[in-house]
């Protein structure tokens, strides 16, 4: 290999190792999955400690059930993660591998070239009898070549020696990244195991569960039946103040007129809070502790086979006597009581949308009361089976949404 093409192959392998973390990286980087590993750990946290409120009652619930099917999915997200993290660590050594041995191999070729130009040098006595060498010029114009030769080659030795240490501790920081890497996986690895063990105790505590709530069917399709009473007394609820908010936006558009006032009034309160729409999934929870423990729409049962369920809203489990808050801004409309489980109930109004808290244990509001993000609403309620839960749901007019569609990501 001619010295042009061995620095050009150099050049080449340097510039493959700068740019390699931005190739192994390309689709999901390193940093990414270690924020959702962080954010996974911190889930876990949260229901364990929403895990133990319910563990205190010595009978099994479908609350406690909900917990743990929370816990068994955020581990096995977690382990999900550690699998990835340790493919991209696999890869990253790989590629590491295969740029230290093409470095390598350009090494030992800059110490041949380097080499044999010292025994070049010293066959033609250069390094010893410089003076004789160009001296010793037949014409002025030789002479001239001879200088130049002598600084190019003195240039080509030194640019050599330092390519050379160039190279060595390029593969020294090489050698240095593979080994935190394989140190690194090698810790992924054994917290992969301790989350296989948790997962494992998990899912023996969900069998237990479950078994123990298959035997009292009876009771939970009681529970159900008194669940669909409670979520059709809201839903009517829900629709009466719907309509009557309507109605009134009807009647006020009929008014181009109307005066206006700095004041909140009746022509001007269905838009406070108004640009709701621009919110999609930007919205803060109205806890700020908890998980989704039944999602919006159709689902099986958690426990009785067979059996669908439907859900208007969300319910999302929390720890006992968290405050909720409201989502966006926007006018208290209802502060009501609700039969059955969904306790007290608060409707705000935002524009053309409305969001209900329901499953409330007390109103920390009052109809007609304009509310700002995130302010104080109410306190969740907790059943008798150390449960607390809040009911929450997002509606246009009478359309009703998903409303995780619209709460950020946690």
């Amino acid at each position: 290999m001619s010295l042009n093409k061995l620095f050009f192959s150099i050049l080449f392998s340097l510039f493959v190792f700068t740019c390699l973390p931005q190739v192994t990286f390309a689709q999901r980087n390193k940093q990414q999955l270690e924020r959702e590993r962080e954010q996974n750990k911190k889930k876990i946290a949260e229901t364990a400690r929403i895990l133990s409120q319910n563990a205190k009652t010595t009978k099994a619930t479908v609350g406690e059930l909900n917990a743990l099917n929370e816990q068994i999915k955020t581990r096995q997200e977690m382990m999900s993660s550690i699998t990835q993290e340790v493919d991209v660590l696999n890869g990253r050594v790989e590629e590491l591998g295969e740029v230290i041995e093409s470095m390598s191999n350009d090494l030992e070729g800059l110490k041949k070239e380097y080499a044999k130009m010292a025994h070049t040098a010293y066959k033609s006595q250069l390094s010893q009898n410089n003076l004789l060498f160009l001296f010793s010029a037949k014409t002025f114009h030789d002479f001239v070549m001879r200088v130049q030769y002598m600084r190019q080659y003195s240039k080509a030795r030194k640019n050599q020696i330092e390519m050379i240490l160039s190279v060595r501790q390029t593969l020294e920081d090489q050698q240095q990244a593979i080994n935190e890497a394989k140190q690194e996986k090698d810790q992924l690895l054994v917290a992969k195991m301790g989350e296989f063990q948790e997962l494992e105790a998990l899912r023996k505590k969900q069998g237990s569960v479950l078994a123990e709530l298959k035997k009292s069917s009876r009771k939970l399709k009681k529970e159900l039946k008194k669940r669909k009473q409670a979520d059709a007394h809201l839903a009517t609820l829900i629709a009466d103040v719907i309509r009557e908010e309507m109605a009134k936006a009807k009647a006020s558009s009929k008014t181009s007129k109307a005066k206006k006032s700095a004041k909140v009034s009746k022509a001007n309160v269905a838009f406070i809070g108004a640009d709701f729409s621009k919110f999609r999934k930007k919205l803060d929870w109205p806890v700020n502790s908890g998980f989704v423990s039944q999602s919006f729409g159709k689902h099986p049962h958690p426990a009785l086979k067979g059996v669908m369920i439907e859900n208007p809203g969300v319910d999302i489990q929390t720890k006992s006597k968290e405050i909720v808050r409201a989502v966006h801004k926007g006018v208290v409309k209802t502060v009501a009581h609700v039969p059955g489980e969904m306790n007290t109930v608060i409707i705000v109004q935002h524009g053309e949308y409305f969001t209900v808290y329901a499953k409330l244990k007390q109103s920390t509001v009052k109809v007609g009361q304009v509310v700002e993000d995130k302010d104080p609403i109410g306190i969740v309620s907790t059943d008798a089976d150390g449960k607390s839960e809040l009911q929450f749901q997002v509606w246009k007019q009478r359309e009703k949404l998903n409303p995780q569609s619209w709460l950020r990501s946690r």
